[in-house]
């Protein structure tokens, strides 16, 4: 788990500059742990991304053969799988947040550090070590 990097990443999923709360249900749906990749291979890759779209400018999409070709938007392509491939690439260098609701409804979203005891390797939420608690899938 990374926790290197930039100071805004923080403590809390809510302390990343683009989630937005009442988004956060989209990231959450169905799953114990909300993994996210390392964020400052995110920046990185949204800077390359922007910039290349950027270049495209106000153009309409089209998804014809001399559209595609194009300088500008071949870079843009390229970005964009680029950017896949080291967010893949950076899986293996995560930080998970807390999935835990309340009965309110009330996401938790605390980083969540990897935990090892007798009984097993798990999921321990920083806020709350013992109810927060997630086994490693």
């Amino acid at each position: 788990m990374s926790h290197s990097g930039s100071d805004e990443k923080g403590l809390n999923i809510r302390d990343l500059p683009w989630i937005r709360e009442k988004e956060l249900h989209t990231l959450t749906e169905g799953r114990g742990l909300i993994v996210l990749p390392d964020y400052d291979v995110v920046l990185k890759q949204a800077k390359e991304v922007f910039e290349k779209a950027r270049a495209v400018g106000g153009q309409t999409w089209k998804e014809t053969k001399g559209f595609l070709k194009e300088d500008a938007v071949r870079d843009y392509l390229h970005a964009l799988v680029v950017a896949y491939h080291e967010l893949l690439r950076s899986a293996t260098n995560t930080t998970v947040y807390c999935n835990y609701k309340d009965q309110n409804g009330n996401l938790c979203g605390s980083i969540m550090d990897i935990a090892v005891d007798a009984t097993g390797v798990y999921y321990q939420c920083r806020l709350d070590r013992f109810s927060h608690v997630r086994p490693v899938p």
